[in-house]
């Protein structure tokens, strides 16, 4: 479970961020259906990174997503930064994988 990762990893000073998600794909209509649970489990690792206090360092939690350009960056990233229902469900960062294929067929 994402406790435990947490729990495991936070011990080590290399672990720099936990990332919650990585390029959910738009696959409703909207195109934004999966995002609430982004939003969910941030919240969870943020309450249960509190519920540990000192003893476990708390790592910031990052959202990596597909670069598709506006407006979709935008909206995305600004949903997953905002606090809904307390700061405990928004990411500490948002963050684009940047790559290209070398194969056109891509």
């Amino acid at each position: 479970s994402s406790k435990l990762i947490v729990k495991e990893f936070s011990q080590y000073d290399n672990t720099l961020l936990f990332t919650v998600a990585n390029e959910m794909t738009v696959a409703d209509k909207e195109g934004y259906a999966a995002f609430p649970c982004v939003k969910a489990l941030t919240r969870d690792i943020h309450q249960y990174q509190a519920k540990c206090g000192a003893s476990m360092r708390r790592v910031p939690l990052i959202y990596a997503d597909m670069d598709m350009g506006p407006p979709y960056r935008e909206v995305v990233g600004r949903y997953l930064a905002c606090e809904l229902e307390g700061q405990d469900d928004a990411v500490d960062a948002y963050g684009l994988n940047v790559h290209s294929w070398c194969d056109s067929a891509y």
